[in-house]
């Protein structure tokens, strides 16, 4: 007789792991001449080749080089956004945006090799006051579209808007600009159950999908490009210098712009910062570390709550129950969306009780609640900064409650803000799960993730790679660590090389910016700011917010929003060693 138990099953649908599904976007056509937004794909017999081989890093580009002057002589034409693009919000910030394109070079070096068109909108400032210039926002990723988003998180940044137009710009390959596409039916997801030599496999297969979509595009997806566009985007607006505020993977795309272009550098605030020192393993594994640090202080808390606590009374029985919960789902194919639900809720403090009905569910045999977090429906902040919480919709004002989210960092983390109402925060290669109807504008910011994310590391991880990490990914947290490290296997087979350029953000001819770090964030950690700090080598200033979360100008910190706001407005940074709670 075998005496062998049965798993209990917990209502999970057979998921992988989807290490790259995020936020909204808009499909896109692949054409010779300009690269611009369609309704189909295009067929592999119509596009190029995908080269082998990435062009050479991109230098710092301080001046237009030959053959830039038209577009930087461009000026945008701007019309109401509300019926011309998917943006969200309400009905009054849809009346305050309006949008535009921007019209870039999809090789810097070659002008003539064709172009990308750059989906743009902004909210003109609020006053009173005097106009400071545009204040371009970026919410993190890689991957995120912005101008789908910064309507929705205009109402916590009503004391820059008081001075500042507030500008989005969907990055090259995301949303309305260009997007990567990789044929129909592909989605970047990851099967952890899967032995590493399998993911590998099957990760070769769907990459070179993209390289047949996109192979033109996708050698000049990555973050230095990116930021090159910024500064087009910068003259088209009419500005002599770029004001900027980015979060989590934001901060890389603003620190490659000042390495870039240091005399053009504004007022830059990089909050919840990526480490420019890190490779994609340290990356993930620091950030795997710092998930179970913010999940252990969640486990202690729920404890502490007696009968409110679905998992036990003390921090360890509460750590055993969740992880029996997850060796269940793993064993049903659904440990990618347990791992992405749990980390959601982690990035705010204010989605704890959300983690905790959805556990007292699951041990009902209902995954609603977990269905739920892993899409980001009970979570909230800016698309890159929060997962999902929503700004006033009207007006002056900020939310009462805390938000701060992002996803796993590319390769496992991801490093942006996650925005409210809306599917999945970004920042890269998230775990979640890859559901039988799966929402094609999330599946196009996780192939975006996966070719910027790719394009800007030459790391390439096999199988032999993977099961050397593991150890340390598991001694790290027995939670994520499997489904981080399993994330280093994403780039397999991807059609072109990739480079460390990105990482690059010595700037130290521009002038300080302020840098802003959370201590328990789950995303980026707290020591990421002070080696990007060292790294800029500008004597720029860093701003602790002592506390959980990711996103640190997106929460109800008075001393956060007043510091910041003094920096972006009076040009007045705080005092060094300056902590806000």
């Amino acid at each position: 007789m075998d005496v062998r138990q049965t798993p209990k099953s917990h209502g999970f649908r057979r998921a992988a792991v989807a290490m790259a599904v995020c936020a909204a976007a808009t499909a896109a056509v692949l054409v010779p001449a300009v690269l611009t937004p369609a309704a189909e794909e295009v067929p592999p017999s119509a596009v190029s080749p995908p080269p082998r081989t990435a062009p050479k890093p991109v230098r710092p580009a301080r001046t237009p080089g030959a053959g830039l002057g038209p577009y930087y002589r461009q000026r945008i034409h701007w019309t109401p956004c509300a019926g011309t693009l998917h943006v969200q919000g309400t009905d009054t910030y849809r009346r305050r945006f309006e949008c535009g394109t921007v019209t870039v070079p999809l090789d810097y070096g070659h002008p003539g090799n064709g172009e990308i068109r750059l989906a743009v909108n902004r909210m003109r400032t609020t006053g009173p006051g005097r106009r400071l210039g545009s204040l371009l926002l970026n919410f993190g990723g890689p991957g995120e579209p912005v101008v789908a988003v910064l309507p929705d998180m205009a109402g916590f940044f009503t004391g820059p808007a008081a001075s500042y137009d507030l500008v989005g710009v969907d990055p090259r390959g995301t949303g309305g600009s260009s997007p990567v596409v990789c044929g129909p039916g592909v989605a970047m997801t990851v099967n952890i159950a899967e032995p590493p030599a399998q993911v590998v496999a099957d990760q070769r297969a769907k990459n070179a999908t993209c390289g047949t979509y996109s192979g033109k595009l996708l050698p000049w997806v990555g973050t230095p490009d990116a930021a090159r566009d910024m500064d087009v985007v910068r003259a088209a607006l009419g500005e002599d210098k770029l004001n900027y505020m980015g979060f989590s993977y934001g901060t890389t795309l603003g620190a490659n712009y000042a390495h870039q272009f240091p005399t053009r550098v504004g007022r830059f605030v990089l909050d919840s910062v990526v480490d420019p020192t890190h490779d994609p393993e340290q990356e993930a594994l620091a950030q795997t570390a710092s998930e179970q640090a913010v999940l252990d202080d969640f486990l202690a808390d729920c404890a502490a709550r007696g009968a409110d606590c679905p998992l036990g009374g003390t921090g360890q029985s509460a750590a055993d129950a969740l992880t029996a919960l997850y060796q269940d789902a793993k064993a049903q194919g659904g440990a990618g969306e347990f791992v992405q639900a749990i980390r959601n809720g982690l990035y705010s403090r204010a989605s704890w009780p959300a983690i905790r009905q959805a556990l007292a569910q699951l041990e009902q045999g209902d995954a609603t609640g977990i269905e739920q977090l892993a899409g980001g429906g009970a979570n909230g902040l800016p698309a890159a900064v929060a997962p999902h919480r929503s700004a006033p919709a009207d007006g002056p004002g900020r939310s009462d409650d805390p938000g701060g989210a992002e996803d796993p960092g590319r390769f496992g983390g991801s490093h942006r803000p996650d925005p409210p109402n809306r599917s999945g925060p970004a920042d890269r290669n998230r775990s979640g799960p890859a559901r039988s109807d799966p929402d094609p504008d999330a599946v196009q910011a996780g192939i975006a993730m996966r070719a910027i994310s790719c394009r800007d590391t030459a790391a390439r991880y096999d199988a032999d790679a993977f099961t050397r990490a593991l150890p340390a990914f598991l001694k790290a947290s027995p939670l994520f660590g499997e489904a981080n490290a399993t994330g280093l296997l994403s780039c397999a087979g991807w059609p072109v090389a990739g480079d460390n350029t990105s990482r690059q953000v010595g700037a130290a001819q521009a002038p300080p910016m302020l840098l802003v770090a959370t201590t328990d964030d789950p995303a980026t950690p707290y020591d990421g700011a002070a080696h990007m700090a060292r790294a800029l080598g500008n004597g720029s200033t860093v701003l602790t917010l002592r506390g959980s979360g990711h996103g640190a100008y997106v929460t109800p910190s008075a001393c956060v929003h007043r510091n910041v706001d003094a920096f972006l407005l009076h040009g007045v940074r705080p005092a060094k060693g300056t902590t806000c709670s």
